[in-house]
């Protein structure tokens, strides 16, 4: 199957625009599929071969029985089949600087990504989480959570006012923004 280092490639991108790649880590967060999408039949195409590299499947290759992918498929090496002239790519993987399956919780996925700059943040460094996906992929539940499960931003506001309130040694003025652009339209 190709290989797709999707941290390498957006890095390369930023790289002509001056942005050092040590600034950037690459996450995904592939999620469960929605109750009304499993009542619908909906499979799920993605899994993760291990923590960086995410494999997404042909439908069609899908045992159909019980929506499960082939374990054989999923790991198998340059797999194609003739379809006309053209080979048809079975599967495609994807490398990130770190993947998160369907099952990681925000606190898991904040430990990974985001949890490692609080330090710079409370040494005056500005930090920026990027959530991007198509709608209903995850984002706000991602960036803001449930009373059950906090999203990113809240657990990195938790552990700022941590340090701020014990670091009696300076004086900190916060800021956060959350924006979202929806359809080409800004909200703040």
């Amino acid at each position: 199957a190709e290989l797709v280092d999707a941290s390498l490639k957006f890095s390369k991108v930023l790289k002509k625009k001056g942005v050092s790649q040590a600034t950037l880590k690459v996450a995904v967060r592939c999620r469960p599929l929605s109750k009304a999408e499993m009542k619908a039949g909906g499979r799920t195409i993605t899994r993760l071969v291990d923590e960086k590299v995410v494999v997404v499947m042909n439908p069609e290759e899908m045992d159909k029985d019980d929506g499960e992918a082939d374990p054989r498929s999923v790991l198998a090496k340059d797999r194609r089949r003739q379809v006309g002239y053209a080979p048809e790519k079975v599967e495609k993987r994807y490398v990130f600087d770190v993947a998160f399956d369907g099952t990681a919780r925000n606190e898991e996925i904040y430990e990974g990504t985001v949890q490692p700059l609080v330090q710079g943040v409370l040494k005056g460094v500005n930090a920026t989480v990027f959530a991007y996906g198509a709608t209903g992929s995850g984002k706000t539940y991602t960036m803001v959570g449930t009373d059950m499960d906090p999203g990113l931003m809240v657990l990195s506001l938790r552990d700022i006012f941590r340090t701020v309130d014990v670091d009696e040694g300076y004086e900190y003025n916060v800021t956060c923004s959350y924006l979202e652009v929806y359809n080409e339209v800004v909200y703040d």
